[in-house]
């Protein structure tokens, strides 16, 4: 989904599709009228699928053949190919590498992405600006949803020590509890979590910048529980991708809260398919 803002507020961009499978995206004459005595526009993309970063690309063809002075900002609230900074096997190719030479060949006046995955997937990208975890959840706890001084943040991993630790002193949390794997040496398959904090009573939150099927953090919610029942235990990520499902996670969780980023039509209470989910808590970026 592509969204254009100048000075109208947020508006879709419609996209038909050939029957060779090529998106045509156009700018509504609305679209066009405000283009044409704006100073600069900027475009909201969620990309989730190649066919949409094509798009992006058709759509700042077209604002710049409608005002080819115009300045154009991009908001990406999920960056594509961010878990793909490295070439782990000879043959492959460095996603993010090669995707962050399409944005910037786009020349736009400044790149907003929304707590990417890695630094390296950032310094890639000309003219980034980065919204980070500490932002979002500040912003977020506005709503009064957690009392952060009363809260355990959890790392989930080893990777994700320090982004926790630097959160949790930013925000005032109650204290860091330190997941570790343990794997069998020779299939290495996971076979144990451990803890270095007891759980037992406490307000727990895990903490990640994304779920894909979840497995990760149904395995440690059980390892959470067996090590010491929690008051409360919830799972905030910044980007939802949840492909087995939102209710495989909310099942292991009091709570799960995280952005639209990668379901843009997610709101409220709902499975990202529009079912009601009580535990699921969808928030708008």
């Amino acid at each position: 989904m592509i969204l254009i803002n100048a000075d109208i507020g947020w508006s879709e961009v419609a996209t038909t599709t050939f029957k060779d499978g090529c998106p045509n995206p156009r700018l509504s004459e609305h679209q066009v009228q405000k283009l044409m005595v704006s100073q600069r526009a900027v475009i909201k993309a969620y990309l989730t699928d190649m066919t949409e970063v094509f798009q992006l690309i058709l759509v700042v063809d077209a604002i710049r053949r409608v005002r080819p002075d115009i300045s154009v900002n991009l908001v990406l609230p999920y960056l594509p190919f961010a878990r793909q900074d490295r070439v782990c096997n000879e043959g492959e190719a460095n996603g993010i590498a090669a995707f962050a030479r399409v944005l910037n060949s786009l020349g736009f006046s400044a790149i907003e992405l929304l707590d990417p995955h890695s630094d390296v997937a950032a310094a890639a990208i000309d003219r980034c600006i980065i919204r980070d975890q500490a932002e979002l959840l500040s912003e977020q706890n506005n709503l009064g949803w957690m009392d952060f001084s009363n809260t355990w943040f959890v790392a989930p991993d080893a990777g994700a020590v320090k982004r926790v630790k630097l959160l949790a002193h930013k925000l005032d949390a109650a204290g860091v509890i330190i997941a570790s794997k343990e794997r069998d040496t020779e299939t290495m398959q996971l076979t144990k979590t451990k803890l270095d904090e007891d759980t037992t009573g406490r307000n727990i939150l895990v903490i990640d910048d994304l779920c894909d099927g979840g497995r990760t953090f149904i395995a440690l919610a059980k390892a959470i529980r067996e090590h010491g029942e929690p008051e409360t235990l919830r799972l905030w990520v910044t980007h939802g991708i949840f492909s087995y499902g939102t209710e495989v996670v909310t099942e292991h969780f009091d709570g799960v809260y995280t952005t639209n980023s990668f379901q843009p039509k997610a709101v409220g209470h709902t499975d990202g398919s529009g079912n009601y989910n009580q535990k699921m808590h969808w928030f708008q970026v």
